[in-house]
């Protein structure tokens, strides 16, 4: 997230709120009023895709564990083994949505001293996925020198690809196996097949196709060596990237490659580029190849020149620009360490997207890096949803307590979609931040970090249950933060917060809802716990009934309690007040009609509506 960078001052509150841009304008045009506090706030500003994740996996030395980061927040996705804990060559890692349901999977595979073993875990649940991909050989069971992995969309099919390589210790051999069936597409020697180097792969489109090229970086022992090659043709691209070394030849140390099919556009001109990092025994550098031109418009030292220890490299949409960043990890012999590069500014972004030491600042067996972004969400109406795509969002609708935490303490969150009328799934990640309440410890009901629930057909709505665990301990008051993940729908809002009111010392606030949710009940002596509700009414033009907005409060009622409401405070395009609805303390909101033969207030690049404080109220 970025700080905001253009503001309105808002009387009497000096109330900060940025002018958001809208890039397009949906039908119909919300209008959403939160509840907030008077600090600063960061939005979205231009991120072509959301959610990125980085994968990492240790190298050697270790227990075979990766742990997938979420890259905004820095925080902790899952943690997985998926090879024996007595192997320690380390696990080779890539980000690719395999299973085709809108996030990047976790595609692993075993370093060296393990067999050419592959697995896909799903980057929601952290599981191994269905069918022939979930859990293969790429090559004969007995080469033991390990497993490059890459991913994308090869034949242009809408599945992400699986693409492997071998290490060292045989020739170059690449293989691409469809993402949709398992089956194996492609099978070639990069480099001369005598060479026992091994080979590092990535994937994106450089030829403006729709469809990936695979890039193939020579291993240890070869000059820095890379080739792209295009499979409607069997060779290698036309242009300088086709075939070029990535620095000075006459060091053969290898290199390391790394591309995205949708998140790898590092100069933001709308192609992907490439990037290349030097290999173990050489400084450190890393190197951006314009995607189009071959030009070099990057060249860095991410961890000093006086490190030689390898720089492993991918890409992704990290901080909230049109740029994608570079995403560094450390090879063996350094603490390992992982750290995030602005694409546009080639600056280390700051914490706590910028830098991270995964398994310790003793850790120094290196580090395997893979990353990605949340592709835009299939089309339709969702799991078993029909007519266009859903608007999905949640609210903390009930905070919890631990005084009956089964009857009346459970608390709980609402999840909402506007839409189809089918069997809806939606996905949600909980949040782990430190000062949430802990899953299995303060409460349970909710899979953490990341679950799912059904809407059901016909109904608008599904509920998540808080049942608190009573305890004896004297705690403040915890909070539980739900976000609604991508999928097959739309994603509005923010994330819903409630909160578990302690029972073994003074009374404090109730769960307070998410972004125009409903609180819980206040804590005797506690504060009070303003709601909004409901969170979300469409008005039509022309209706003369307007809208009614519902801003009550739980605790005492012995003071007048003056409340501010910000409108448009969303990274979703807004309607104007004034020009497309009125608003009034007291009264419904109503949507205004545009005039006969004026100009349509929806066509895209329209000026976004202001942001404001709606008139306050006092209770």
């Amino acid at each position: 997230m970025t700080c905001l960078n253009r503001w309105i001052l808002l009387k009497p509150f000096g109330r900060l709120v940025r002018r958001l841009k809208r890039r397009s304008a949906p039908a119909p045009r919300p209008v959403q009023l939160h509840v907030t506090g008077l600090e600063d706030r960061v939005v979205p500003d231009g991120r072509p895709l959301p959610v990125p994740l980085v994968f990492v996996g240790g190298a050697t030395g270790a227990p075979p564990l990766v742990r997938a980061y979420q890259a905004e927040t820095g925080e902790l996705a899952f943690e997985r083994q998926p090879f024996d804990a007595g192997f320690t060559g380390g696990v080779r890692v890539a980000a690719g949505d395999v299973n085709n349901d809108g996030m990047p999977d976790l595609i692993a595979a075993a370093g060296a001293g393990g067999g050419p073993h592959v697995r896909v875990f799903d980057g929601r649940t952290g599981d191994q996925i269905a069918g022939p991909l979930g859990s293969f050989y790429a090559y004969d069971p007995a080469f033991t020198g390990g497993v490059y992995v890459a991913s994308g969309d090869v034949d242009g099919d809408g599945w992400a690809d699986v693409i492997t390589s071998v290490g060292a210790g045989a020739g170059p051999h690449v293989k691409v196996f469809s993402g949709h069936t398992g089956e194996e597409l492609a099978s070639f020697y990069a480099f001369a097949p005598a060479f026992a180097g091994g080979a590092t792969v990535a994937a994106a489109d450089f030829t403006g196709d729709g469809k990936s090229e695979l890039v193939v970086g020579a291993g240890p022992g070869a000059g820095p060596h890379v080739r792209v090659f295009d499979l409607s043709t069997g060779d290698v691209i036309g242009g300088p990237l086709g075939s070029f070394y990535a620095f000075d030849p006459s060091v053969t140390t290898g290199v390391e490659v790394g591309a995205d099919f949708l998140a790898g556009d590092v100069t933001g001109d709308g192609r992907a580029d490439l990037v290349v990092g030097t290999g173990a025994g050489t400084g450190s550098r890393v190197r951006v190849f314009d995607g189009v031109s071959g030009a070099v418009v990057s060249d860095f030292s991410p961890f000093g020149a006086g490190m030689t220890a390898g720089v492993r490299v991918a890409v992704a949409y990290v901080n909230d620009d049109r740029y994608a960043d570079v995403v560094v990890g450390t090879g063996e012999g350094v603490p390992g360490t992982v750290k995030v590069f602005d694409g546009a500014t080639l600056e280390e972004l700051p914490t706590p997207m910028g830098a991270y030491v995964p398994f310790g600042a003793d850790y120094t067996g290196g580090l395997y890096v893979g990353a990605s972004n949340d592709p835009v969400p299939p089309s339709g109406g969702g799991s078993g949803g029909s007519g266009g795509t859903d608007t999905v969002w949640i609210t903390g609708d009930k905070g919890a307590s631990e005084t009956d935490p089964t009857g009346t303490g459970k608390g709980y969150f609402v999840v909402h979609r506007f839409g189809s009328t089918g069997d809806l799934t939606v996905y949600y990640s909980v949040s782990t931040a430190p000062g949430q309440a802990t899953p299995g410890v303060d409460y349970t009901g909710l899979s953490s970090p990341v679950g799912s629930v059904t809407i059901p057909s016909g109904l608008t709505s599904a509920s998540l249950y808080v049942t608190p665990i009573n305890d004896t301990l004297v705690e403040t008051n915890e909070p539980v933060t739900v976000a609604v993940a991508s999928g097959g729908y739309m994603v509005s809002g923010v994330p819903a917060t409630i909160y578990i009111q302690d029972n073994d010392g003074s009374g404090g606030s109730g769960g307070s809802g998410g972004s125009g949710g409903s609180g819980g009940s206040g804590g005797s002596g506690g504060t009070p716990v303003v709601t909004v509700s409901p969170p979300l009414q469409s008005v039509a033009e022309g209706a003369g009934a307007g809208g009614l907005i519902t801003v009550s409060r739980t605790g005492s009622v012995a003071q007048p309690l003056q409340v501010v409401l910000t409108l448009g405070n969303s990274s979703d395009p807004q309607a104007t007040e004034g020009a497309d609805y009125t608003l009034a303390a007291g009264g419904p909101f109503r949507a205004r009609r545009a005039p006969a033969n004026g100009p349509s207030r929806s066509r895209p690049g329209r000026r976004p509506g202001r942001s404001a404080s709606a008139p306050w109220r006092t209770m």
